[in-house]
């Protein structure tokens, strides 16, 4: 019923295009910055991490969200997750088609990634469908005008390119992607242990003494400090799992990043 609403809302909508971004934050950003009318989708997971394995097909949808579940704390309902991820897939599919798709990214994995799926998703649309580069996302921070950006629609040859990219990955069951070298790059996801580890030391060392850090000031040292750092709650996922293997300390329960502390574990002999 609400997906049914929302394709009758983009039916009758007065706007003359829309507009898809890879984060729901960014979208309410582009929402201020366009002149109405206007019809902006956001999509609300971050497809940088987790694996992206059939994620076109339910299947795939299922074994991520499985993941998620078991390794992202990030303090949702998981049943809300869920059907907003599919609510989303589907509202991109019901895109009235004499409405001109504009797909926002940058030079990230989580962007890069995201067009990927979304061509993927729209791959049997007539729509016109431009990209728009935000390099460093400050396009949105200023009114948006359509003459200042290349606006050319996609070609049957880049958009399928796109596609086999999207099929590339879609094979894959890497939890973690980089963007390097103008390719997406799939990592281990023990990729920032090493990083994770110096950078607690560090701050042992700053404060002089070991004593327990709350995670989330960790985590937002962690983010200052780090060059290009991923997801906060991969970051928090890796954190966890060097407390279960031992090389951090925990006090408290780490339900959140708010709700427990760690230090690095001390060395003990026996006398």
């Amino acid at each position: 019923m609400i997906n049914d609403y929302i394709q009758q809302v983009m039916i009758t909508t007065t706007a003359q295009a829309v507009h898809i971004v890879c984060s729901e934050a960014v979208a309410g950003s582009l929402r201020g910055a366009l002149a109405p009318p206007k019809y902006v989708i956001g999509f609300p997971e971050d497809l940088s991490i987790g694996p992206l394995w059939k994620l076109d097909e339910e299947r795939g949808q299922a074994f991520r969200h499985e993941w998620l579940r078991e390794n992202i704390n990030d303090g949702l309902d998981d049943f809300v997750n869920d059907n907003h991820f599919k609510n989303t897939i589907r509202e991109i599919q019901d895109i009235p088609s004499h409405l001109p798709i504009y797909i926002w990214y940058g030079h990230n994995a989580e962007e890069q990634c995201g067009l990927r799926f979304f061509l993927c998703l729209l791959r049997d649309k007539s729509n016109d469908i431009m990209l728009i580069n935000t390099g460093e996302q400050n396009v949105i921070n200023r009114q948006w005008d359509i003459a200042l950006y290349d606006n050319k629609p996609l070609t049957t040859k880049e958009h399928l390119m796109f596609q086999q990219q999207w099929q590339d990955l879609a094979q894959t069951k890497d939890v973690c992607r980089l963007w390097r070298h103008q390719r997406i790059q799939g990592v281990s996801e023990n990729h920032y242990d090493s990083v994770i580890i110096s950078m607690l030391g560090q701050l042992h060392h700053e404060q002089g003494s070991i004593d327990f850090i709350q995670t989330g000031v960790f985590l937002s040292e962690l983010l200052v400090r780090m060059e290009e750092p991923p997801n906060i709650f991969f970051l928090e996922y890796r954190i966890r799992t060097l407390v279960y293997s031992g090389e951090f300390e925990l006090k408290g329960i780490p339900k959140s990043m708010r709700h427990y502390q760690v230090r690095l574990r001390q060395k003990t002999s026996l006398a």
